[in-house]
């Protein structure tokens, strides 16, 4: 996201141990990110995966009777593929969705910790009076919000 720039521009305006926990914050900010496009990937794959489904069985199925829909389910391979398809996309998006809310989870917990900690990591009136731009800077560039809990 900001790369090393961005954190030195914090570096220089925390004390050391801050500076730890900033990093953390943003790497686990990162973290759930990824995980979070990672679930709208595998989302986006499954329903597109169940929309071919739906169509594959509405253009093939020309007749009503059951035993056919059956003998379609059973016996083509496109619709066993698909099926498929569908399968893995949601036990995938269950897996990632259990990662994302344990990522976010995380990042939260230490988001809080620092917000609760302010005046004890930012303890002098020069780092305090660096607070806002430090908070903001981590607003604007990773989308870390450590203005409220």
């Amino acid at each position: 996201m900001g790369g090393k720039g961005a954190t030195l521009f914090i570096k220089n305006r925390v004390t050391d141990v801050t500076y730890v926990m900033i990093e953390e914050l943003i790497v686990r900010k990162e973290k759930w990110d990824k995980l979070e496009k990672q679930l709208r990937f595998w989302s986006v794959l499954g329903l597109a995966f169940l929309l071919l489904g739906i169509i594959h069985v509405i253009v093939l199925t020309t007749s009503t009777h059951t035993t056919y829909l059956l003998k379609l389910i059973s016996g083509n391979q496109t619709f066993l593929f698909v099926l498929l398809g569908v399968a893995l996309s949601f036990f995938q998006m269950q897996f990632v969705h259990k990662k994302a809310e344990k990522a976010e989870t995380e990042y939260e917990e230490l988001r809080k910790e620092l917000v609760e900690r302010s005046v004890e990591l930012w303890d002098t009136e020069p780092l305090w009076q660096k607070r806002n731009e430090t908070f903001q800077h981590l607003k604007d560039t990773f989308d870390i919000n450590l203005y409220y809990k």
